[in-house]
């Protein structure tokens, strides 16, 4: 179904963040996490938009983003 396709697309794009996030490269770890996020809306799963919320905040955090992490 749709809801399962979106959400282990968005699951694959959460952890495509998460790997760029540990090698440093912030830009490229939120822009897949926006992807994730466009992925999690479309399947309604509001436990996925939280968890990539705080990815993202995490990441905006270390770039010193912090409004952004807020």
């Amino acid at each position: 179904d749709n809801v399962t396709y979106y959400s282990d697309k968005a699951n694959a794009f959460s952890c495509f963040s998460t790997v760029e996030k540990l090698r440093g490269n912030y830009a490229n770890s939120i822009l897949y996490s926006y992807k994730a996020l466009e992925l999690c809306n479309e399947a309604n799963d509001s436990l996925c938009l939280s968890s990539i919320a705080n990815n993202m905040a995490t990441t905006y955090n270390l770039m010193g983003d912090y409004g952004a992490a807020v």
